[in-house]
């Protein structure tokens, strides 16, 4: 089971490059008026440039909702019980992922 922070989660791209390092936030939104609830996740900090730092917090921040539709097509192919999945490399490659993502592999 993962421990991960419930999603959804968000990003604020960082606008300027702050001399040679560019950096990005990614947290949990607020769903309270006041902000109360709103969890940062992390921070990209990296010398990469600004365009590379916010596709890669954008691929994180999305992290959750790629992981929950992964999981629900691999039930439903799992349901189905549909020869053609059992076994395939996309059945592989999806169990792999699912894997990693909850920390039952590396």
């Amino acid at each position: 089971m993962s421990n991960h922070t419930p999603g959804p989660w968000d990003f604020e791209p960082m606008r300027v490059n702050c001399g040679y390092i560019s950096t990005a936030v990614v947290f949990r939104p607020a769903r309270k008026k006041d902000f109360s609830d709103s969890e940062p996740i992390g921070q990209l900090v990296s010398d990469y440039g600004l365009e590379t730092v916010n596709a890669n917090a954008r691929l994180i921040a999305a992290a959750p909702d790629l992981l929950e539709a992964l999981q629900d097509m691999y039930e439903w192919h799992e349901i189905r019980e549909d020869p053609e999945w059992h076994g395939s490399p996309l059945e592989q490659r999806a169990s792999k992922a699912i894997s990693k993502a909850i920390g039952e592999r590396e």
